[in-house]
């Protein structure tokens, strides 16, 4: 339904990797929560994701934010995701495409949670997406 610009960020190890790329994408789906996690993770392996360790460079990561503006908690998937309110790699995109979000938990706005973030990964807008 929605793509939100392209970001910039550090490495969540502030180490010598390649900056990498988000996004965040608005979209509908008739799968449930875990239905959903498995299809994403498919689409990760289909573009040639392979194990690596946490926070370490990988081809592709989706992760699911937010789902219905719900709260979902299973043994493999936390819903909404339990780091977002510090990740500015998370927050800058997702005030693009869904600046009202209020997270359901906190009841912080995106611009609130932004306001309180201090990741220092030296976020940056690198452009848009051209999609549909």
């Amino acid at each position: 339904m929605a793509v939100s610009s392209v970001y910039t960020t550090k490495s969540l190890l502030r180490d010598a990797q390649d900056r990498y790329f988000n996004i965040c994408a608005l979209c509908t789906t008739e799968l449930d929560p875990l239905m959903l996690l498995d299809y994403v993770k498919s689409i990760e392996k289909r573009a040639g994701r392979t194990p690596s360790p946490r926070w370490h460079s990988r081809i592709l990561d989706i992760d699911i934010i937010d789902y219905n503006r719900s709260v979902y908690s299973f043994d493999n998937l936390e819903i909404p995701h339990p780091e977002m309110d510090k990740r500015s790699f998370v927050l800058y995109p997702m005030l693009d495409i869904l600046p009202d979000y209020t997270h359901p938990v906190s009841c912080r706005t995106l611009t609130e949670m932004v306001k309180l973030i201090d990741d220092k990964l030296e976020i940056q807008k690198a452009g848009e997406l051209a999609w549909r």
